[in-house]
């Protein structure tokens, strides 16, 4: 009962997100506003950095052997703790990189009108929620217990204090804060430079849902058109950073509250 008021609460909140959507678009006003600022041209470091890190995640999911496997709490929590380790240099190194080299702090980065930049997030979160839900609905024949993501299948399996704390570290701060500046504040912006956003919103779209496997990468791509789109309007790394560990977030709520499969993590 809990888990299905839940949901209608978020549900609810996503439909009045969209209802506010079309209302703006029917006026003949923007979806969400611009920023004012352009595409940041970033040094060929941090891409290089993102573009490396991408091939080789995608490169891991196409030939892992996992599902053919059993699934093993004790070797997936160790393999989490290096994942942690490994998300945390490459955020702190991707930072420091896109910062280092510009002249001065970056559009995506600066910490001006903080609270609209957090709202913005939170709008986004909600206007994820309900695309996402039909997509799992369309997919759910796809989503067996054997497909569920590996970290929640742990929590499943083995629901300790200390893979809670390692998934909720995981899901709600490292990977939001590093796979947004890979996906959106490096590599969308420098697409939509070379491609336009028409393209390259898509695209980036394409490969973030690509790095997280199926059949979780179907559920995720409106999701990622959403966090593209108020990137490219919002040029604000601390929109999309929230937008998306509100939405881990709120799968692990999901999880803690017995929910079913129909959880896919970003």
């Amino acid at each position: 009962m809990t888990t299905a008021f839940i949901l209608t609460l978020f549900l609810l909140g996503s439909l009045t997100v969209w209802g506010e959507v079309i209302r703006r678009v029917r006026a003949g006003e923007p979806a969400l506003p611009a920023a004012g600022t352009e595409p940041v041209h970033w040094h060929p470091l941090p891409l290089i950095l993102a573009g490396a890190w991408i091939l080789v995640t995608v490169g891991a999911k196409f030939s892992s052997t996992d599902i053919a496997e059993p699934f093993d709490p004790e070797t997936t929590l160790r393999g989490l703790y290096f994942n942690l380790g490994q998300m945390l240099l490459m955020w702190a190194a991707l930072l420091a990189s896109a910062v280092s080299t510009a002249d001065e702090t970056p559009p995506p980065f600066r910490l001006v009108r903080l609270t609209e930049q957090v709202g913005d997030g939170v709008t986004a979160f909600f206007a994820s929620l309900a695309p996402v839900f039909l997509v799992l609905l369309a997919t759910l024949p796809w989503r067996t217990p054997e497909a569920q993501h590996s970290l929640l299948r742990l929590l499943s399996e083995e629901p300790s204090v200390q893979a809670w704390m390692a998934v909720s570290l995981a899901a709600i701060v490292l990977a939001p804060l590093a796979e947004e500046i890979i996906f959106r504040v490096l590599l969308q912006s420098w697409l939509t430079r070379l491609l336009g956003p028409l393209v390259a919103i898509p695209l980036v779209a394409f490969l973030f849902a690509a790095v997280h496997g199926f059949p979780d990468s179907i559920a995720l791509i409106p999701l990622a058109l959403i966090l593209g789109y108020v990137f490219h309007r919002r040029q604000s790394y601390v929109a999309v950073a929230v937008a998306h560990a509100l939405f881990n977030g709120a799968n692990l709520l999901m999880q803690s509250l017995q929910a079913t499969c129909l959880t896919p993590s970003g």
